[in-house]
């Protein structure tokens, strides 16, 4: 009975409110991450990560994280190429 109390009280205005809906499980689509992984996404997330790397290392070596973030910008052209 205290079910129903609950299920009353999440949306009185709707008698058949089911909480259960909003705990619905996708599963993993594995044909959809590889339709996803195209070479320029590859490209923007190598540069992503470079960029990360290169303002981590600008916190302790100004020319080198300069470097890193130049060579991080050269991967951005490559990237519009792709």
């Amino acid at each position: 009975m205290e079910q129903w109390s609950a299920r009353r009280a999440h949306n009185p205005k709707v008698g058949s409110s089911n909480l259960s809906a909003a705990t619905n499980i996708k599963y993993f689509n594995m044909s959809k991450l590889k339709s996803k992984l195209t070479p320029h996404f590859k490209a923007s997330l190598f540069k992503s990560i470079v960029r990360v790397m290169g303002f981590s290392i600008l916190m302790s070596s100004i020319p080198l994280g300069v470097a890193i973030l130049i060579i991080a910008e050269i991967i951005s052209i490559f990237e519009e190429l792709v």
